[in-house]
């Protein structure tokens, strides 16, 4: 993934307008910076596109969440007949920044189910398998070794 760079704030603008409430305005316009303005929107798109994609890892077996798995977002695809396990690694194994959302989804026949050692997952219920071929389910990081676990699960 690209690193982000600070975002540069135009050097120059028509400024605020002046003048009494409900007369006449004074100021420069139209704003000088308007172009740069256009650059910084065209920037502020491209950005939210790549920000806004979701990066697919297709898993035909059981799979264990790596530190490559942080990407924001990424989607773990289940695509086996054969039941699978998503596993959740401890805090000291994997450290993925509180916050960290990860999609699982049930895209093959086969069941998946998400567990962890060492892990606390809190999901409504107890219940820690996607329901139904085309079921997703998503993992928050909490704290150090909690993970919030939502979805359609059943």
């Amino acid at each position: 993934m690209p690193e982000l760079q600070p975002w540069p704030l135009p050097s120059t603008g028509g400024g605020a307008p002046t003048g009494p409430a409900g007369g006449v305005l004074g100021g420069t316009y139209p704003n000088p910076a308007f172009a740069a303005d256009m650059a910084t929107q065209a920037e502020l798109e491209a950005f939210f596109a790549f920000a806004n994609a979701i990066t697919a890892n297709a898993k035909a077996a059981s799979y264990t969440l790596t530190a490559g798995d942080a990407a924001i977002p990424v989607s773990i695809d289940f695509t086996a007949a054969t039941a699978q396990t998503l596993t959740v690694p401890t805090n000291a194994a994997v450290a993925f920044p509180v916050g960290t959302v990860i999609e699982v989804a049930r895209l093959g026949a086969g069941t998946v189910t998400i567990a962890g050692a060492g892990v606390t997952l809190r999901a409504a219920g107890g219940v820690l398998t996607l329901r139904a071929q085309y079921s997703t389910a998503s993992l928050r990081k909490l704290a150090a070794d909690e993970w919030l676990v939502t979805g359609d699960l059943g």
